[in-house]
């Protein structure tokens, strides 16, 4: 299938021009104009980010990796329907790629499935999702995912049940410095080596002289704050943790520098921003002007900053409008444009989507799920036995489109503060964001960086080739590219390198077209060319490297019960056919066919002498149709996904056919192997279903071979297979309850009324853990993870 693009491509000569205007003299421009001049200029690209839903977490040996994914505009806060091309990396824990996978996005999602191999050590693993486009900036968009593969030869998964070691204490001074002269705050985070959250509280701030000063109470999640008037004393840090007292020193207060105190959660529709500094920065800045620049992406407002001359200190307060929905940066920058504070803060979405999941039917072997999560929603569902621990490191769709793009560490989890959050909620959150060092976009990047669009924008797959040299007169002729599985029939010319290139071609991977070259009385000419997909492997800028934690001390592990998967005990004997061995078909081991019938004409054969036509419907459930030589085969089954017949691929030696004419006058005792399979999945777009080939005796030329070069797709699209869950011998056991999967179902549209109906399959489980993600056309979210009892 060719892409059309015409959309695309006005999007991306707008954003062209936009960024190739003449660049006037910066001189005579403010500092407020450089500023806002040089936000909009770095975020003047799209980006694109990524979310993806996998059916679970923990993973075993040749068990499928099922996945789903949704691409999100940051712009305008929609799904990106322009995104085609995504990859996926599979990468160990030393950060070594083991494998890729290119897939087909469509209106801003994408699904697919991949094998975890059987040669894979038991282990945590990571997964990358990016596009090309991605490689265009300074810092990386893409998607992570940790996971863990556990091979099937282990007999037990030993997991960190308690926090690995003493906790580890870092400060994050509110803005970046604490400043003498000024109460500033400091932010705490208390957690192990494993960036796990720990049993620790609270903790005491102490003097020189051993008095407390402050007690600082911790959150959940390991984080907390604090604001004390910093002059030269040491503070020290003291908690308990495991019946052990600890201690730790707080950073010294610094000479220059501001001091931010920043608040959007106490007051409705408000932000706080309290300023302060002391004489020696002021000396400093010697009467530089100093703007409090707030922002998400190009989004932004600025702020003139006059501190109070006899108290140094300043509060701005603003309405929440001037933010946008999720993280914003607030920074504070002089006159020359230096940052000399920064602080991340989030503004809350006001949407209301639930799906209210309910079980409304009961069958043997089933249950109805239903719910109404809204209006042009799509959707995915993992549903795994209500007990499982094999969903622990998933961060939700809120995460990932509102707050992972603009900070560094990926570890939130908690979808409830993002949309219409209490302020306790709203509080825990911002504590988060305050305990970041840095935002993941630096100011030096913006001012001095913006992005180039050097990576192209995939769209579909191109195909390189070039002539043979031998050719001659190669520019009066013109290569044709032809597909019929495919819906492909495209033309070119060559360059003067001999070169030529077709482009936004939908091809999936191991499919089949053809190549012809047509001289300019346009008849075929019988030559060499020699293509390749070019834009299949996917190479990513920023690639993934784990941070290897080492933690000292491990306290005790917990071993859990693995499930027991039904593998195949008895392998049945190669098939002799005709009284014939395999071994002696010449074409059983060609690309596809051992999952095909293979068939073998002798001539003591009865079927020689009849038509290929009649055999291939007399061995299989084909239709045939043959009016005056136009021939047509269907399968018999129907449509999933159209009213249209589905045909098979039909290959003769190796060739696809386009017209299938030449079968009309084909006999048997022409043909020398038939292999058949009316079901088999094809490696097409289009609603193909089963394959024929027919392979004819030596000395037999047909006219596909006379000049057509036939060409298999490496490194296209991955085919889309069908949901289909790892047999287990028991779904009672307690492995089974722990790490087995009960349904995926990656794919689930809202109806008119916004609600959905599904069906999981029953299981012998008395709750379900039922996981919901996806998004709507209007970029509406949902991310629900609930429990369900079934009976």
């Amino acid at each position: 299938m060719k892409l059309k693009n015409s959309v695309f491509y006005g999007f991306l000569l707008s954003a062209f021009l936009m960024a190739s205007m003449p660049s006037f003299s910066q001189a005579n421009k403010t500092s407020k104009e450089l500023i806002s001049n040089n936000i909009n200029n770095y975020f003047l690209m799209d980006r694109e980010n990524i979310h993806v839903q996998f059916n679970k977490d923990v993973f075993f040996t040749s068990e499928d990796i099922w996945f789903k994914g949704y691409v999100y505009n940051r712009k305008t806060k929609t799904p990106f329907k322009v995104t085609t091309n995504v990859f996926l990396s599979l990468i160990g824990e030393n950060g070594t790629k083991i494998k890729d996978q290119l897939v087909y996005a469509q209106n801003g999602s994408f699904s697919g499935n991949f094998e975890a191999d059987s040669s894979l050590k038991s282990g945590t693993y990571y997964i990358q999702v990016y596009t090309n486009w991605m490689n265009n900036f300074a810092e990386s968009e893409a998607f992570i995912q940790k996971i863990q593969i556990l091979n099937k030869k282990d007999s037990e998964f030993a997991g960190v049940d308690t926090p690995a070691g003493s906790p580890v204490v870092a400060f994050h001074p509110e803005g970046g410095q604490l400043v003498q002269g000024t109460s500033s705050v400091l932010g705490i985070r208390i957690q192990d080596c494993n960036n796990q959250v720990t049993s620790v509280t609270e903790a005491g701030i102490f003097n020189s002289k051993g008095e407390q000063v402050k007690k600082v109470f911790i959150d959940k999640s390991g984080y907390g704050k604090f604001d004390l008037p910093w002059g030269e004393e040491q503070y020290i840090l003291r908690y308990n943790f495991d019946g052990k007292g600890f201690e730790k020193p707080l950073p010294k207060a610094q000479t220059r520098g501001f001091a931010l105190d920043v608040n959007n959660y106490s007051l409705p529709g408000k932000t706080l921003v309290n300023l302060s500094s002391n004489k020696e920065t002021m000396r400093t800045l010697n009467g530089e002007d100093i703007y409090l620049v707030v922002h998400q992406d190009d989004n932004s407002a600025i702020f003139d900053v006059k501190l109070d001359p006899e108290t140094l200190k300043q509060q701005l307060v603003f309405s929440n409008a001037e933010l946008s929905e999720g993280v914003n940066t607030l920074r504070l920058v002089d006159g020359k444009l230096n940052q000399l504070a920064e602080r991340l803060i989030f503004q809350p979405i006001e949407q209301n989507t639930e799906a209210a999941l309910k079980v409304t039917k009961h069958a043997k072997d089933s249950v109805t799920i239903s719910g109404a999560p809204g209006n042009n929603m799509n959707l995915s569902i993992s549903v795994l036995p209500g007990e499982s621990i094999a969903s622990r490191e998933s961060s939700g769709i809120f995460s990932s489109f509102l707050l992972h793009p603009y900070v560094n560490e990926k570890v939130w989890h908690n979808n409830y503060v993002f949309s219409n959050p209490t302020k306790a909620e709203h509080y825990e959150l911002d504590l988060f964001l305050l305990n970041q060092k840095s935002g993941k976009y630096t100011w030096k990047n913006i001012m001095t960086n913006a992005p180039v669009d050097t990576y192209k924008f995939d769209l579909g797959v191109q195909i390189k080739g070039s002539l043979n040299p031998t050719l001659k007169n190669f520019e009066d002729h013109r290569i044709q590219l032809f597909s019929v599985t495919s819906d492909i029939d495209e033309a070119t010319k060559a360059n003067k390198n001999r070169e030529f290139y077709f482009d936004n071609l939908i091809l999936a991977d191991s499919s089949w077209i053809n190549l012809g070259v047509y001289d300019k009385r346009n008849m075929l000419v019988k030559t060499s060319v020699f293509p390749e997909v070019i834009n299949g492997k996917g190479k990513y800028v920023h690639a993934f490297q784990p941070k290897l934690v080492s933690c000292n001390e491990l306290v005790e592990k917990k071993t859990f019960a693995l499930p027991a998967f039904a593998e195949e005990f008895v392998q049945l004997d190669e098939v002799e056919l005709q009284g014939r061995k395999v071994e002696q078909f010449e074409h059983q081991n060609d690309s596809g066919n051992r999952n095909l019938t293979a068939f073998k004409v002798s001539e003591r054969d009865e079927s020689m002498y009849r038509d290929v036509l009649q055999f291939i419907e007399a061995n299989s459930t084909f239709t045939v149709e043959n009016s005056q030589g136009r021939v047509s085969i269907f399968s018999r089954q129907s449509s999933t996904i159209s009213s249209a017949r589905v045909t098979p691929i039909v290959y003769l030696n190796n060739i696809q056919l386009f017209d299938l004419s030449i079968l009309s006058v084909m006999r048997m005792y022409e043909v020398a192997e038939v292999y058949i399979n009316a079901q088999a999945i094809v490696a097409s777009v289009r609603n193909n279903i089963g394959i024929v080939k027919i392979y004819t005796k030596a000395g037999y030329v047909t006219a596909a071979k006379d000049g057509v070069v036939p060409f298999q797709v490496v490194n296209g699209f991955a085919i889309q297979k069908p949901f289909e869950n790892s047999f287990y011998y028991s779904t009672s056991d307690r492995g089974f309850k722990n790490f087995g999967l009960v349904h995926w179902i990656p794919t689930v549209l809202t109806n008119d009324e916004g609600k959905i109906e599904f069906q999981a399959p029953k299981l012998g489980q008395e709750d379900l853990r039922v996981r919901i993600e996806g998004f709507a056309a209007d970029g509406t979210l949902i991310s629900e993870e609930r429990n369900i009892t079934v009976n």
